[in-house]
């Protein structure tokens, strides 16, 4: 037997459906595949309503077996026809879990696996687990345990390289007790050393553990905040990766969470464009970041873990710094421009109502991610999108922090 270590954050471990309770379930407003055997299992089940509403509900694509049928969902309401007027799916009620096809009994959990590791997580479109991350101080703590299986994975061994710099960067972005732009600016300056000394072998090791010594000294005594104040502000380039967003999103075909991800949009339009409608780029900016600093920070301050849970979650959701054929700083640069736009969206909803609450930001990020990240099809439209806006080199993605 080979022993596999399983990796998962906290908030990953103890998560549960919230079930009816959900505020925006997942049986609704998005593809839902039906793999070969569940098809099978409901058009032929002893279980009357089961079979009718399979008979009558469930398209055939014949795409590949895990992809042999999709839902037809109700017209009116977006809602699968399992579905219940309680909420609650037929078919569990009825067959069980275990009746449940693929889709249905993972989601929202996924994995990433190596030979001898398995890495659990969970997709920040279910409402319920960006809750739990953003919420939970220690949502981010990792926790491992070991199970045996008859072989070891069949994907490759992790680059043990790629896995420092991803720890690193972790760590980073717990160290100092300043603005969170500090840690993210002291990550760029490691990907910096990381992409200089990446052709030295093991020689590069004690090269990044010097440099990230150095950072996080840097970020406890407040010398990362200066250095990255000095940073002059880039706003036409702010002004327009915020607008190809918000077009580029408006635009999405409609599906799951657009409803409430266009709530939040439409606040940053008023905020920069209605109350602000005789400012030029650089005063629409100018007048986000006071308001960032005004309301959200100091909010901030007494829920130091939030945004770090998020950001290192996004780390390790993208087993950062990825080797996908991007440079680091490429891939940084993705994470900066997609932390921007939510920042964007916090300080112009603080404007309205003079504040921000928990679940403002709740929905913010659970609804961003339901329109970008749910699919890597999704993820690869949106990271063209932001690639779209760049200037001279990788490095623009400083003209975000500031």
């Amino acid at each position: 037997m080979k022993e596999i270590l399983v990796t998962e954050p906290a908030f990953v471990a103890a998560f549960q459906c919230a079930g009816s309770a959900c505020p925006d379930h997942c049986c609704k407003g998005w593809r839902i595949d039906i793999d070969k055997p569940t098809y099978n299992k409901y058009v032929k089940s002893k279980h009357i309503a089961i079979k009718e509403i399979a008979a009558e509900n469930l398209l055939l694509d014949k795409t590949s077996h895990a992809k042999w049928a999709r839902v037809k969902l109700n017209p009116t309401t977006g809602n699968c026809p399992f579905l219940d007027a309680e909420r609650l799916c037929e078919v569990q009620k009825n067959l069980g879990a275990q009746a449940l096809s693929h889709t249905c009994s993972t989601y929202p959990r996924q994995q990433r696996q190596f030979r001898n590791e398995s890495q659990n997580m969970l997709t920040l479109s279910c409402p319920e687990a960006a809750r739990n991350l953003l919420m939970q101080p220690d949502a981010m703590d990792i926790q491992q345990r070991v199970v045996l299986k008859a072989e070891f994975n069949k994907q490759p061994q992790q680059d043990q390289f790629q896995q420092l710099i991803g720890l690193f960067c972790s760590h980073l972005l717990l160290a100092g007790e300043g603005a969170i732009e500090d840690n993210l600016y002291a990550m760029v300056t490691l990907l910096m050393m990381a992409e200089k000394v990446a052709d030295q072998g093991e020689a590069a090791v004690p090269l990044l553990e010097q440099t990230f010594v150095q950072l996080v000294d840097a970020l406890n005594s407040g010398e990362m905040r200066q250095q990255r104040l000095q940073i002059k502000p880039d706003t036409d380039l702010q002004w327009s990766l915020l607008l190809r967003l918000q077009n580029y999103l408006k635009t999405r075909p409609a599906m799951r969470s657009q409803g409430v991800h266009n709530l939040f949009l439409n606040g940053l339009v008023h905020a920069t464009f209605n109350l602000h409608q005789d400012d030029d780029a650089a005063g629409k900016m100018a007048a986000l970041g006071k308001n960032w600093d005004a309301y959200i920070q100091p909010w901030l301050a007494e829920r130091p873990w939030m945004l770090r849970n998020y950001l290192r979650y996004r780390l390790w959701q993208a087993d950062f710094p990825q080797n996908n054929g991007r440079s680091m700083l490429q891939n940084i640069y993705l994470i900066l421009a997609e932390f921007f736009y939510l920042k964007s969206l916090m300080a112009a909803q603080a404007v309205m109502k003079q504040g921000i609450h928990p679940d403002d930001v709740v929905n913010i990020i659970y609804s961003f991610q339901a329109l970008t990240q749910h699919t890597p099809e999704a993820a690869l439209r949106f990271h063209e999108e932001i690639d779209k806006v760049k200037v001279a080199d990788d490095l623009s993605c400083l003209h975000l922090l500031v």
